[in-house]
């Protein structure tokens, strides 16, 4: 295994355990607020991480990934990035508490607005760690960064279920924000002191070729946020506070959740790609070899989640919460779009064409945000989830163009990087569904059911990839197993 392999992996295992203590965290926060608070309260946290989400979209401005682009920033330019980071952070703590009004119409909830507004706070603290993460990421120091990111995701959990356990309502998830990335802010400070500290200057200049490729990497981001919480904001707004609430809730597990786990290869790989430049045939492998490991690693994991829906909402959110269980299931489908979709936003950083991916995805998400406005509207909520199927299998079409003019991949072998995973899952699908309708016939409990029927998923799936013997899969489980 070469040196650079051998980092990366390594980095996959630590950022893959930060991104599980993170959706275990996450499931167990929920959890709570689900059981908890009343249905239509779960919908003003929604609507709070909606606005949580936009705002930390647009306050990271491609900072660190422009940090590990751009491999040769002295120390003078860092600080100046850093002041830059900072006061944006401060412009947005601002706005977010002079809109937080704006928020509690558009969503129709009154709740709403101290929680933005407590959200906004946390800007004025969150910039601090952006530059020092990025150089810890452009020297490949994961571990560090994963630990600094388990400890933010169980401290949210910690503060989230204390104040909820006292009463303190919604705004317990704010505040348990709040407190996480106050501690996370100061821990990249100390883990990153020797690469990089803050100094008393600041350049507007200097940080002109950074926001050059980070203000386009951050428009990227933040036109494919509205494009993938579009649904967010239109049951929001168009169905209902509840419906909000289980919609959001099905769509952690089944798109957001997932979309974490495309980060573990995709965060990594991207420093490791940008070290290619110049080598296209090595870059073209590296990125069919990143599609590939993402699908088979969400395709099993969604399949079995729609497999298990029904039994998954009951033991974690309640039986009162049952109706979201197809929810899921389409959300699920969601999810397997997304994770194929997912890397081609590292691969043009990588690549450093941007500017074509914002082009490409202005026009598709125009049609994405009309096609679930119009579908909400006429069959509501699972009209929103039908609507980002549809949109979900476009953008694969998309991307397979983009590989091709891009990193010279052909269409034919784009296409079999991401259905191959699927198809070696049809034999786990169906021992799935044989093994749920046992367990339902027999009256099983939903904990048995659930964790049961995934066990058996797991060891199906496994199997399979065993007696099939694909590459990919053969090189994941070598590297797994040493």
């Amino acid at each position: 295994m070469t040196s650079l392999k051998r980092t990366t992996f390594s980095g996959s295992v630590w950022v893959g355990a930060s991104v599980l203590v993170a959706a275990v965290v996450q499931l167990l926060q929920m959890s709570s607020v689900a059981r908890t608070l009343h249905p239509a309260q779960v919908g003003v946290v929604a609507a709070s991480l909606v606005v949580l989400a936009l705002a930390d979209t647009i306050a990271s401005m491609g900072i660190a990934n422009s940090i590990i682009q751009r491999q040769d920033a002295s120390r003078r330019e860092l600080s100046s990035l850093y002041w830059m980071n900072v006061f944006a952070g401060a412009l947005i703590a601002v706005v977010l508490f002079l809109s937080a009004p704006l928020f509690e119409w558009f969503f129709r909830m009154p709740e709403l607005g101290s929680l933005v507004q407590v959200i906004g706070l946390s800007f004025l603290i969150s910039p601090h760690g952006q530059v020092a993460r990025g150089m810890l990421e452009r020297h490949m120091r994961f571990k560090v960064v994963s630990v600094i990111e388990m400890i933010s995701s169980l401290i949210i959990l910690v503060v989230t279920v204390a104040l909820i356990a006292v009463g303190v309502g919604p705004i317990a998830v704010a505040i348990a924000y709040a407190s996480s990335v106050s501690v996370k802010a100061l821990l990249f400070l100390i883990a990153a002191r020797k690469m990089f500290f803050p100094s008393l200057h600041f350049r507007f200049d200097e940080t002109r070729r950074f926001l050059s490729f980070g203000i386009l990497s951050s428009v990227d981001t933040i036109i494919g946020f509205f494009a993938a919480n579009v649904g967010s904001f239109a049951v929001g707004r168009l169905v209902s506070p509840t419906a909000l609430g289980g919609y959001n809730l099905a769509f952690t597990y089944a798109v957001t959740t997932p979309a974490r786990l495309n980060g573990v290869v995709t965060r990594v790989m991207f420093p490791a790609i940008s070290q290619m430049r110049g080598d296209q045939q090595r870059q073209a492998r590296a990125i069919r070899n990143v599609i590939g490991t993402v699908t088979m690693v969400n395709a099993p994991v969604l399949l079995t989640l729609a497999i298990v829906a029904g039994p998954f909402v009951q033991v974690f959110f309640g039986e009162s919460w049952l109706w979201i269980a197809g929810l899921v299931q389409v959300l699920a489908g969601v999810g397997i779009t997304r994770a194929m979709g997912n890397p081609m936003g590292a691969i043009l950083m990588a690549l450093n064409r941007m500017g074509v991916g914002v082009i490409v995805n202005v026009i598709k998400s125009t049609f994405h945000v009309l096609i679930v406005i119009a579908a909400t509207v006429i069959w509501g909520v699972y009209g929103t989830s039908y609507a980002a199927l549809l949109m979900g299998v476009v953008t694969i079409i998309v991307n397979l163009v983009l590989l091709r003019a891009l990193a010279g991949i052909p269409i034919r072998d784009g296409l079999v990087d991401h259905l191959k995973p699927l198809v070696l899952a049809v034999p786990m699908v169906i021992v799935g569904l044989a093994t749920m309708w046992g367990f339902t016939a027999l009256g099983a409990p939903a904990v048995a059911t659930l964790f049961g029927v995934s066990a058996i998923c797991a060891a199906s799936y496994v199997a399979t990839l065993w007696i099939v013997k694909d590459p990919l899969a053969t090189e994941l489980l070598s590297v797994v197993k040493r």
